[in-house]
Formats: structure tokens, C-alpha cells, sequence
């Protein structure tokens, strides 16, 4: 468990507000929100396959990056994760998620399949369940 300091002691109150939050709006299938996301994109991001790949690919990254930048700023600039810090970071990662659906939309996979695959690479990675440090340093040397 992380050890709470500070700046992270508002996150609990923010998961509890964030909880009462969620009762009140409709959920979406992962299916439903790709074509949602598909509703939304641009001519000019969809035109060609290169265009719909680089809409993906830098959006991703632009918008991770948007993430990382509020996490930077929390860690070692003494930004506080307050409700509304976390309400910005909720938001840019949906902005994210959004890049993930159209990426999955370009690549004509179901972000179900893509969740999936993930479970099972990292079920075989780590068939214990868990992180093993000791594990991962093999590997890396391994790789060597």
C-alpha cells in the first residue's frame, strides 16, 4: 500500500465524491463508446489509414503527456492532489482513453479484445499474480 503524504491525503476524499458522482450517470459498452469515439473524429483524421494512425499515435502520446505533466507537478513541484487536481487528471485520462478507442477503431480491433490480450499477456508474465521484483531483475538480465 503507498504511503500517504500530503499531497495524495485529499485522493480518498476525492475517490468517495467521485463514487457518489458515478451513481448519478448512465454507463457505456466499451462497443457503444468506440463508435462514439468514431462520431467525433475529424474528415482530416480519418481520410487516409497514415492519417487515422497519426491522429492515434500523437494524440496518445500529446495527451499522456498532459497526464504526466499534472503528475510531475504533484511530485516535485508540491502541487496538491486535491478534487480538483484529480478531476483534471479523470479528465486527461479520458482524453487518453478516447486516443486508445480511435487507435483500436484504426487497427479494426474491439477495445474488449484488446483488454483481453493484456490480461493474458500479464497473466503469463507474472503467473503468480503479482509483481516479483526478483523475477523481473532475471529477466532484464536475461535479456542482456
Amino acid at each position: 500500500m503507498s504511503k500517504v503524504t500530503p499531497k495524495t491525503k485529499g485522493l480518498k476524499k476525492c475517490k468517495k465524491k467521485a463514487v457518489k458522482k458515478k451513481k448519478k450517470k448512465q454507463k457505456i459498452s466499451l462497443k457503444r463508446y468506440q463508435e462514439f469515439v468514431v462520431s467525433l473524429a475529424s474528415k482530416d483524421s480519418t481520410r487516409t489509414a497514415e492519417r487515422r494512425l497519426g491522429t492515434s499515435g500523437l494524440g496518445l502520446a500529446g495527451e499522456a503527456g498532459e497526464f504526466a505533466d499534472i503528475v510531475k507537478k504533484i511530485l516535485y513541484h508540491g502541487m496538491d492532489l486535491n478534487e480538483e487536481v484529480h478531476d483534471r487528471m479523470v479528465k486527461e485520462l479520458g482524453d487518453v482513453m478516447w486516443y486508445v478507442a480511435f487507435a483500436a477503431n484504426t487497427l479494426q480491433v474491439d477495445l474488449q479484445e484488446i483488454i483481453d490480450k493484456n490480461v493474458e499477456k500479464l497473466s503469463a508474465r507474472y503467473p503468480g499474480g503479482k509483481f516479483s521484483h526478483k523475477d523481473f531483475m532475471r529477466k532484464e538480465k536475461a535479456k542482456k
